[in-house]
């Protein structure tokens, strides 16, 4: 998810002025001087500090607060600034979760496709595989496929189905190749360069970051298993990825109808059959996990010579990610 920023820190009982600062700090579309003392809350770092999160900023500094375990868009309601937030949040009871609940920046200014309706944003689900999580092991599928909301998008649009793709009244589900090719011609070269290398950089922290609690022993003694995950991230106006939530027991999309059945339910065969296939081999001994000097070994090798890499943007900075143990950089 979405950091909170700063203001995830504060406590839950704070005074209304407290809370303005926060508003204030999070939202660069606000004015930045606080409305009740007249002076501008301290913002480490700066006007470009990473928690003023600019890329999901907008007009009304708008969130979105999430029930979990909930699916196809139930139990979100979205708020603009952090008093309405921490307000609804004190009367918040989630089912059976007691008041346990998710706090994500919602993107104001998505990437907007056109529809016959107007202009809709849109969201996508990728498949991850992990095989293990101690050594981390996992893939993530090459292609992914799209959702587009069923209602134009407006920021102040009471309608669900403008804001929640998976909140839908007709299909709205298409492969990847079909969409970028009803966008302009830039689109996949914004998708290789920014968005695929973030949305790769996204997944691998997002695993990292579970996986204490995904296998809490030093070694797991469980037989040989995988668990496939679907990913879903939402697009802003730049391409850059913003992840939405992790599934478990994604859907395999056998119940896709409209346009693209053929083409959603045949990409959904070929990535279940290509995932299980990689399960297997792996487990069997049939296939070696290569290491990081084996993929560098590899491009050395190759008969046109050294590879040479097209530059992409990185949601971490180089030495951030580079270790002889990881394969992050390939």
């Amino acid at each position: 998810s979405v950091l909170l920023g700063r203001g995830c820190l504060l406590p839950r009982k704070i005074s209304m002025h407290q809370r303005v600062h926060v508003d204030v700090f999070l939202s660069r579309s606000m004015s930045p001087e606080c409305p009740v003392c007249r002076e501008d809350p301290v913002i480490p770092g700066g006007e470009d500090s990473p928690y003023r999160q600019q890329y999901l900023d907008g007009p009304q500094n708008i969130w979105a607060l999430k029930e979990p375990c909930v699916q196809r868009g139930k139990g979100v309601t979205v708020l603009s600034g952090l008093a309405q937030l921490l307000e609804d949040y004190e009367q918040h009871r989630a089912t059976g979760q007691g008041r346990d609940c998710v706090a994500q920046k919602y993107i104001e200014r998505p990437l907007l496709v056109a529809q016959p309706y107007g202009r809709a944003k849109c969201d996508l689900r990728v498949w991850v595989l992990v095989l293990d999580w101690n050594p981390l092991t996992a893939f993530v599928h090459p292609e992914v496929y799209f959702r587009i909301a069923t209602r134009p998008f407006e920021v102040d649009s009471m309608e669900p189905n403008a804001h929640k793709t998976n909140c839908r009244d007709s299909e709205n589900r298409i492969p990847m190749k079909a969409l970028f090719e009803s966008l302009d011609c830039g689109c996949s070269e914004r998708w290789k360069t920014r968005t695929w290398p973030r949305l790769l950089d996204a997944i691998r922290a997002s695993l990292l970051a579970t996986r204490c609690t995904m296998a809490p022993s030093a070694r797991s003694a469980a037989p040989k298993a995988f668990e496939l995950f679907g990913l879903d991230f939402g697009l802003d106006e730049s391409w850059q990825p913003w992840l939405l939530e992790i599934n478990t027991s994604p859907c395999m999309l056998d119940d896709c109808k409209g346009d693209y059945e053929e083409e959603i339910k045949a990409w959904a065969w070929e990535a279940t059959e290509s995932l299980l296939k990689l399960v297997l081999a792996v487990n069997e001994g049939s296939w070696k996990l290569p290491s990081f000097a084996d993929l560098q070994q590899k491009e050395t090798d190759n008969d046109a010579g050294p590879v040479e890499r097209e530059p992409v943007e990185r949601l971490f900075e180089e030495e951030q990610v580079e270790h002889p143990h990881c394969l992050a950089q390939m």
